[in-house]
């Protein structure tokens, strides 16, 4: 059975991974990345950066967090997480994904 936790967990970790992946692709084009790998470049970040939204802003998302938020059971730090990235998510919504 999967819990609130187990799909938080899941949906944390993809976040972080996609977002790690823009850190080290603004990274490159920051230090190593030739001119001529700007264009294809920009390409490959704007299209992580929405995806990244995409995940963030997915809608069945809300009762998960709602539920490790408000769950007296959950240990602090996790309730914590789900809190920062709750507030993350409620910013993101307001933002039109074109405009990622």
């Amino acid at each position: 059975m999967t819990t609130h936790v187990d799909v938080f967990r899941a949906w944390a970790g993809a976040l972080a991974d996609v977002g790690g992946a823009l850190s080290l692709l603004n990274w490159d084009r920051d230090t190593t990345m030739p001119p001529s790998g700007a264009d294809a470049r920009a390409h490959q970040m704007a299209t992580l950066a929405t995806l990244y939204h995409r995940e963030l802003t997915r809608p069945e998302l809300s009762a998960v967090l709602a539920a490790i938020t408000s769950d007296p059971e959950t240990n602090a730090p996790l309730r914590r997480e789900a809190a920062l990235l709750g507030h993350e998510r409620a910013r993101a919504m307001r933002v039109p994904e074109d405009l990622v």
